[in-house]
């Protein structure tokens, strides 16, 4: 049976689902292709909103999971609220993808966000390279 997506992910329900399949952090983590950090924060900060990518993967992750782990995560999401909108649905026609496209989307998602820590990681170096220039020009001054 396939599942709508939930309408709005967030930190509490992404713990839900990790609750829902009995996923450590690193093997959550791991499964989605996120940082443990990242797992991290959604028990931190359970309003905190997924990036739209990895709203995306969590869909695929729901949906993927055993009809048990679903009827889990949904018993876990409501409590103390509504039911959350996990239904069963016909899946819209473009979702019909295959398991290797999915996996090829998640591949680009995890690129894309490899980009972008290497963007950061360019902002960063350059700060380091002026602050040991600067201890050897100082180092060479004093001597």
């Amino acid at each position: 049976m396939s599942f709508r997506p939930v309408d709005h992910w967030n930190g509490e329900l992404a713990s839900a689902l990790q609750s829902a399949l009995r996923m450590t952090n690193e093997g959550f983590a791991e499964h989605l292709g996120v940082g443990v950090r990242t797992v991290a924060e959604w028990h931190r900060s359970p309003r905190i909103t997924p990036m739209k990518w990895v709203q995306s993967v969590l869909d695929t992750a729901l949906e993927q999971a055993a009809e048990h782990d679903r009827q889990r995560f949904t018993d876990i999401a409501s409590i103390g609220r509504p039911p959350v909108a996990v239904v069963p649905a016909v899946p819209p026609p473009d979702r019909g993808m295959t398991v290797l496209a999915l996996e090829v989307e998640l591949l680009k998602a995890r690129l894309d966000q490899m980009q972008q820590e290497m963007v950061e990681l360019r902002r960063t170096v350059p700060s380091f390279v002026r602050r040991d220039q600067l201890a050897a020009i100082q180092a060479g001054k004093s001597r």
